[in-house]
């Protein structure tokens, strides 16, 4: 069973679950639901100790991985834990509806979304899911006729 990890920023909690849920649908495992912590994954009114207890179980969920998958646009967070996906050397899938939202409010890009590790997919919400199954399938036949 395949592993994911979904990065985005708070206020995206609502597509965040989505995704998350089609994805458990077709029968991957999420590593950690941060949207599961205070209210719709907001932290802010946590203790420091809870926060610190939130940025442990997010790393290890990020490590824990097979596919990391960023919502944009994301926040701090997010980056953080592509920068643990692509420091580990793990898929990353960016999604975006709109080419815009693959850039921060003032209009520049981050080179970091050009990775030979990353995928951006500019599309709709449910053709994300289904462009990561397929990539899924694909990858595991590579990993199965290389060991062959």
């Amino acid at each position: 069973m395949l592993k994911f990890y979904l990065a985005t920023r708070v206020e995206n909690w609502e597509n965040a679950n989505e995704v998350a849920d089609a994805m458990c649908c077709a029968g991957w495992a999420q590593t950690y639901r941060w949207t599961a912590n205070g209210k719709n994954g907001n932290v802010e009114h946590l203790d420091e100790a809870l926060k610190q207890k939130v940025a442990i179980e997010e790393t290890a969920g990020v490590s824990a991985c097979d596919v990391l998958i960023v919502l944009a646009p994301g926040g701090r967070g997010t980056h953080c834990e592509a920068g643990i996906a692509l420091g580990q050397n793990k898929p990353i899938f960016i999604w975006a509806e709109k080419e815009k939202d693959l850039k921060s409010s003032d209009g520049q890009i981050t080179t970091f979304y050009y990775h030979p590790n990353v995928t951006r997919c500019v599309c709709k919400k449910d053709d994300l899911v289904k462009n990561i199954l397929a990539w899924s399938k694909r990858a595991v036949k590579k990993e199965i006729w290389s060991r062959l």
